[in-house]
């Protein structure tokens, strides 16, 4: 291999062997590979998926990535990065106006002159928002002036977990993203661990936090909240949460305390796929009221079977129930800051028994530079020439923590912040389980030798 072409070869060797494996897992499921221009679900999209796959996928994003930013102009590739909030400011554009939902029964596609007349914005200036997404592989442009949906943009379709989380993202999100860096340069602001303190605050002029605000000023938007959390679950994939971790293998009786749990929908995944659990949720008492209506309307059976409690709790200020073999924490950590975060855990602990594990499931993120430190065994390396933390195959991650940091002045965290913060709480890290975009961290109490 030429060293002048050392890392382009070696990028475009680590795609092709990568997209290799990919079409081994293809052929291995009998499904062939989804077409883009399809609005039909394909059993990847939300089934399992092996580590294979993930790793190869995650391979092929980050190396794709760093093979186009190593053959461009730096100058193009920066302006795009300045250029990409008008993605998410077009995403809004066809959400509010229900664009998707329009074309739904439209396989041929519709005139943007039509599409123009039902959603009532200017033909010129829709076909303008519809060519930079149809650009961006959401829908599709069937001819001069006609779209039609896709494998993208048919999630966008009104009423759906995934429709509410794009609506936030483009809603709350956005405008936390405009106020980041007059709240990041703000003397007295950036340096604050108060939720009050946060992008979105600033951004709409508001004195508390975003829970505040869906609480007191627009608690439609704070039940959309709900519905959009479910809509991240599924990115994240219930069966990567259930594979990633060993719940399958756990002993009859087992018993789980989903702390934070909203309405339940990841232990409702849990009870279908392991009925020897027994669970517990525990949340702010009107959300455990919604979960009830949920559950009794949708597992009668699972209900009837008694092997699911609901238990109000403020785990800022209360212990969850006691004794329990595992404590589970999805998603909750991140949405506070430290101080918070050690209450919560603390809380945990003090009902902890001396076998049991307190499962903490966030996002990880991994140092963009080479890692040498002591815990970084714990966590696998992306292969050179890529970014240690695969770059853009694993950019989630990293969006997120950007997305905690602009709604609630909170963050996601590298390995050894939350090493610390279950020292703080007299909480040691055993391992780190692999789930895909998310990881499984499981912690025991410190200083205790179970046999």
């Amino acid at each position: 291999m030429d060293d002048m072409f050392a890392e382009l070869d070696t990028l475009v060797s680590l795609i092709a062997s990568s997209v290799d494996k990919l079409k081994q897992e293809f052929k291995e499921s009998g499904k062939p590979v989804p077409s883009i221009h399809s609005t039909e679900s394909h059993p990847f999209d939300t089934g399992p998926i092996s580590q294979r796959f993930d790793d190869a996928l995650r391979t092929v994003q980050g190396a794709c990535a760093q093979l186009t930013t190593l053959v461009s102009p730096p100058q193009l590739t920066v302006a795009n990065l300045g250029f990409s909030q008008y993605t998410t400011a077009c995403i809004g554009v066809v959400l509010k106006a229900k664009v998707a939902d329009h074309l739904q029964s439209k396989s041929e596609g519709m005139p943007i002159s039509r599409l123009a007349e039902v959603t009532k914005v200017d033909v010129n200036k829709l076909a303008r928002v519809l060519r930079l997404l149809a650009t961006k592989q959401c829908f599709r442009e069937v001819s001069p002036d006609i779209f039609a949906n896709n494998r993208l943009s048919i999630l966008l379709v009104d009423g759906s977990p995934f429709s509410a989380l794009t609506k936030l993202m483009s809603d709350e999100n956005y405008h936390a993203g405009c106020a980041l860096a007059d709240t990041l340069l703000d003397p007295v602001a950036t340096s604050s661990s108060s939720p009050k303190d946060s992008p979105f605050s600033r951004a709409l002029r508001y004195d508390g936090s975003l829970w505040d605000w869906y609480k007191d000023v627009d608690p439609e938007k704070g039940e959309r909240f709900g519905q959009a959390m479910i809509g991240f679950s599924a990115i994240l994939k219930y069966d990567s949460i259930l594979n990633g971790f060993p719940w399958k293998d756990q002993p009859q009786g087992t018993t789980v305390c989903d702390v934070g749990g909203g309405v339940g929908h990841i232990s409702m995944h849990f009870a279908k796929a392991c009925p020897q659990l027994h669970l517990t949720v525990q949340d702010r008492p009107e959300t455990v009221e919604q979960a009830l209506q949920l559950w009794n309307n949708a597992e009668p059976e699972i209900m009837k079977e008694g092997r699911v409690n609901f238990v109000p709790i403020n785990f800022l200020e209360e212990s969850p129930v006691k004794g329990c073999d595992y404590y589970f924490l999805k998603s909750v950590i991140h949405d506070w800051a430290d101080p918070d975060c050690r209450r919560i855990l603390t809380n945990v602990k003090k009902v902890m028994k001396p076998t049991a594990r307190l499962i903490i499931h966030e996002c990880l993120i991994q140092h963009v530079s080479k890692d040498d430190s002591e815990e970084s065994h714990f966590v696998s390396t992306a292969p050179k020439p890529l970014l240690p933390n695969y770059g853009e195959g694993r950019i989630f991650e990293y969006l997120m923590d950007i997305c905690m940091l602009g709604l609630v002045n909170a963050k996601e965290r590298t390995l050894r912040e939350f090493i610390a913060l279950g020292k703080d709480c007299g909480l040691e890290l055993v391992k780190v389980w692999d789930c895909g975009l998310q990881n499984s961290l499981e912690f025991k109490l410190a200083n205790v030798w179970v046999k």
